[in-house]
C-alpha cells in the first residue's frame, strides 16, 4: 500500500522501492530502506540501522503548530541530522491541523518501522 504517491517524488534512486511515502520522506519495508529530502532540499537513502533517533519539531503559534518537520539523527558525520518538512497544506489553522496530523503519523510509523520490524 503506497501512501501519498501522487505528492510524492516522481521517481526515487535505482533499487528504492516505496512501500509508504510522503513529499519528503519514504519507507522501502522490504529493502529495510528510508529515503529523506530535507528541507534544505538535499536527499538521501538510507539503512534502517543508520537512523538514530527522531523527534517532531515545529513553531507553535497559538494552538496550531506551524512549519511542521520531523528532525532525524542517522549515522553520517557529514550530515547527522535531518529536518523533514511536512508542509503539504497552507498554513492556515486548517491547513496547520493536517500538516500536524501528518507529522504525527509519520512520526508513529517511523517509530514502528524502526522498533519493530
Amino acid at each position: 500500500m503506497l501512501r501519498g504517491k501522487d505528492s510524492a517524488p516522481k521517481s526515487y534512486p535505482e533499487g528504492f522501492t516505496p512501500t509508504y511515502a510522503h513529499d519528503n520522506i519514504a519507507i522501502d519495508v522490504p529493502n529495510g530502506k528510508l529515503w529523506l529530502r530535507d528541507q534544505s532540499g538535499y536527499s538521501t537513502v538510507l539503512n534502517k540501522g543508520d537512523v538514530l533517533r527522531w523527534s517532531e519539531a515545529y513553531v507553535a503559534y497559538g494552538v496550531h503548530h506551524t512549519r511542521n518537520r520531523l528532525e532525524v539523527n542517522v549515522r553520517d558525520l557529514g550530515r547527522p541530522k535531518f529536518e523533514v518538512p511536512f508542509r503539504r497544506h497552507i498554513e492556515t489553522k486548517w491547513g496547520a491541523k493536517k500538516n500536524y496530523a501528518e507529522l504525527q503519523e509519520w512520526h508513529s510509523r517511523l517509530t514502528a518501522w524502526v522498533n519493530n520490524t
